[in-house]
């Protein structure tokens, strides 16, 4: 137990330190010695305002987001050596932000870019080090904005699609994309693009065998081909909003936690504008059920969630006027 806590404690240490404009990475400790550093802190020196750190298979990492400085996205080798410099200027212009980019086995970046000559549509794109080798332009242009980006087991890329026009540009779609061109081809291969009708989308989130939507009233389960999976007995109450920064995920089993929003809270010491966020239940389904529902104390507040690599959930919730972090 005392070595998983720390290898937990690793990985912050290594996400905290984009934020302090130099990246680092640390050994896992062995029996109770000190971690080993890996190689010297590396300056960002054109990332420096960068807010993501993907990690690579093969222990390297990628660092992005935002960036106001000359570099959107820097790339490093298990090593510490620099492998992918991606300038601001150049156009799409990269995001690389947490659920918006991914990094595959192969080491190829795909992530959300921006035409600016455009009014700031949204492609897809896919870069080896630093040359891009495909780029993709979503249906609906402006009216229409990619909230999740996700790689599947079988290598596909996929994306959560929100519309905001008129048509079928005003519903959800969730696309498939082939991640490498076939000889002649400039675009990858659409695989999947289905409307998803009834629901607003929040985020998508990959397992061994599909995908998993998140909805405001409950999620869904897909095959990698699209389609619709059976979820018995279906998610009824509607899903408790959260802060700003939550992600949703789900084991490699296709596990997720789904919290069950209180549906009039009746809480003396919650304010009305939190009265939305006041939660029932965890409830855990697999694919195709729910495994269990765990009741929550009365006047629970959810902040965040994560699983755990064994089908549990460590959650941070606020039965106010304290904050606790809570496992099952």
């Amino acid at each position: 137990m005392l070595i998983r806590i720390r290898r937990l404690l690793v990985r912050l240490i290594a996400v905290l330190s984009v934020s302090t404009a130099v990246t680092f990475v640390i050994a896992p400790p062995t029996h109770a010695s000190v971690p080993t550093l890996q190689w010297p802190a590396a300056p960002l020196s054109g990332t420096g305002n960068a807010s993501h750190l993907i990690s690579h298979a093969d222990g390297g990492v990628t660092v992005g987001c935002n960036n106001s400085n000359g570099t959107a996205v820097e790339s490093f080798d298990s090593a510490g050596n620099v492998t992918q410099t991606i300038p601001v200027t150049e156009q799409p212009r990269l995001n690389a932000c947490q659920g918006m980019s991914a990094v595959s086995k192969d080491g190829t970046l795909y992530s959300v870019a921006f035409r600016q000559d455009q009014g700031d549509s949204e492609v897809v794109v896919a870069y080896k080090g630093n040359l891009r080798i495909w780029s993709y332009t979503p249906p609906c242009g402006v009216a229409a904005s990619v909230s999740s980006l996700a790689i599947g087991t079988n290598g596909n890329i996929y994306l959560l699609l929100n519309g905001n026009a008129g048509g079928t540009c005003s519903y959800n779609r969730l696309i498939g994309l082939e991640p490498t061109l076939h000889p002649g081809e400039t675009a990858p291969r659409v695989t999947v693009d289905k409307l998803v009708y009834g629901h607003q989308v929040d985020s998508l989130a990959v397992y061994s065998s599909g995908l998993v939507l998140r909805y405001e009233d409950g999620i869904e389960y897909f095959d990698f081909s699209g389609n619709s999976l059976p979820l018995n007995p279906a998610t009824g109450l509607p899903l408790a909003a959260f802060y700003h920064g939550h992600r949703f995920d789900t084991t490699r089993s296709g596990r997720a936690f789904v919290p069950i929003r209180v549906p009039v809270p009746a809480c003396p010491n919650q304010t009305n504008s939190l009265g939305n966020n006041i939660v029932a239940s965890i409830d855990a389904y697999d694919p195709g059920h729910r495994a269990f529902s765990y009741a929550l104390p009365n006047c629970t507040e959810v902040l965040e969630s994560r699983v755990t690599y064994n089908g549990g959930v460590v959650m941070s919730r606020s039965p106010n006027p304290e904050h606790l972090v809570s496992r099952f």
